[in-house]
């Protein structure tokens, strides 16, 4: 199991989360033309600690939504957050075990054309090498 796997198995079970996105969670990259409001994410670093063989990596979380919808948009953040923010444990009952996930950076952005809004999570997730 990868983290990136368990982090989207995490995400897709929590109901709050599929009540809203309904399934669009992305690695990466979106689907040219998927409907809103969507997820994805990606990996931004990851460092080694290893004499100790511990891991923090870094994620970065699109929540991205048309315009109109900033409500929905600003609750899933608060969503999000409630769901990563302090978690330990099994992530996605996928037997990749984190010992903290904790959020870093919340900011706010828009396409170029200015039809969709994006609010940007930064999450860090921690965990032992060996415990994987």
């Amino acid at each position: 199991m990868n983290l990136k796997t368990a982090i989207y198995e995490h995400l897709k079970n929590d109901p709050q989360i599929a009540g809203i996105v309904a399934g669009r969670i992305y690695r990466s990259l979106s689907p040219q033309g998927s409907e809103f409001p969507f997820i994805t994410y990606q990996r931004i670093t990851s460092t080694n600690k290893n004499d100790i063989d511990f891991i923090t990596e870094r994620f970065q979380f699109d929540l991205v939504g048309k315009i109109e919808d900033e409500d929905e948009l600003e609750t899933l953040k608060e969503v999000v957050i409630d769901c990563l923010n302090r978690f330990k444990g099994d992530l996605g009952g996928t037997g990749f075990k984190v010992k903290s996930v904790w959020l870093e950076i919340v900011a706010d952005d828009f396409n170029e054309d200015h039809s969709a809004r994006r609010i940007i999570l930064d999450f860090r997730f921690a965990y032992l090498r060996n415990q994987i």
